[in-house]
């Protein structure tokens, strides 16, 4: 699903973000992806369960001490 030719790059120099992304996806969250040259990571959801991405950002933020936001379809 996730195609980022950067990724490795990046991983290479800032090894926290590989760390971070394999933390992630161990909570059971979801595969993660990095976008561009890693300014963010993102997981994907069923779309229209916000409880669900709710809970995630809670455990993200109780287990990790990582800040997130749930940014959901715009419906255009």
């Amino acid at each position: 699903m996730c195609a980022n030719m950067l990724l490795e790059s990046s991983f290479g120099l800032a090894q926290e973000l590989a760390e971070l992304k394999e933390k992630i996806e161990l909570l059971s969250i979801g595969p993660c992806c990095l976008s561009g040259s890693g300014s963010a990571i993102f997981c994907i959801i069923e779309s229209g369960d916000e409880e669900i991405a709710g809970q995630y950002k809670h455990k993200l933020e109780e287990k990790l001490d990582c800040k997130s936001i749930i940014v959901t379809n715009n419906r255009w």
